[in-house]
């Protein structure tokens, strides 16, 4: 047990798991209470959840953020080496996009029985990896594909503004490009305008190389986070 203690951050992911299920009841609650509305005042065909889980992303990035600049402190105020920190990091990082995709995916589940009872239709309206909800193994890799970007780029982002204070800002067209690229291979980019006429990304949107892409994005921004944490000096608090 000791073994895996010393690889596994239990505590760190128990946190931010927690705090993640708080936030999803929230989403879930909201976008139920717009689908019913919309349902019984408007002209409900789309599908609500597909357009809330858009904050998602950018939650999944925070939660990478926020485990740099908050717990790297707390590491080596306990002794801990910042090697030891960037594993459990990179464990909990890797961790947890599949938990965010699972709870995505338990979103349109419940949606879909929602709008089962309100006898309302339901499209999709970006362009997916999957052609429907029931083609799990595709819904799972777009997503998962896209978190693990994300919040790796977050973890990337935490550790250079915290390094390079507003330096940091030198590494978000790095981040861009690495969410872009995943975003192209699960062809969702083709659905923005500007981004989706760019023809670097027009990758083909096929599993291997969504998975391919995310993996890659993932340890790439993975490896510039050690870059800039194995040496970095700790801030005192005020």
């Amino acid at each position: 047990m000791r073994g895996l203690s010393a690889v596994f951050p239990a505590r760190l992911f128990a946190a931010n798991v927690l705090f993640t299920l708080m936030a999803y009841v929230a989403l879930v609650v909201v976008a139920a209470i717009i689908a019913v509305a919309i349902g019984l005042f408007g002209d409900l065909g789309a599908s609500v959840w597909e357009q809330a889980i858009q904050a998602s992303r950018w939650f999944v990035l925070v939660i990478g953020t926020v485990v740099v600049r908050t717990y790297l402190p707390v590491y080596v105020a306990n002794g801990r080496t910042r090697r030891e920190f960037f594993v459990h990091a990179a464990v909990f990082l890797f961790a947890f996009a599949p938990v965010a995709t699972v709870l995505i995916m338990l979103g349109y589940l419940m949606e879909t029985g929602l709008y089962g009872l309100g006898g309302w239709p339901r499209e999709l309206s970006d362009r997916h990896l999957f052609g429907d909800l029931g083609q799990v193994p595709l819904v799972f890799a777009e997503y998962w594909s896209q978190y693990l970007v994300w919040v790796a780029v977050g973890a990337m982002a935490g550790a250079a503004f915290y390094r390079l204070y507003a330096g940091g800002i030198l590494l978000i067209p790095v981040g861009a490009a690495l969410i872009f690229s995943v975003h192209a291979a699960t062809d969702l980019v083709h659905a923005l305008p500007v981004i989706g006429r760019l023809p670097v990304l027009g990758l083909p949107a096929t599993v291997p190389v969504a998975v391919g892409v995310g993996l890659a994005g993932f340890l790439i921004a993975i490896g510039l986070t050690w870059a800039f944490v194995r040496d970095i000096p700790i801030r005192n608090p005020r």
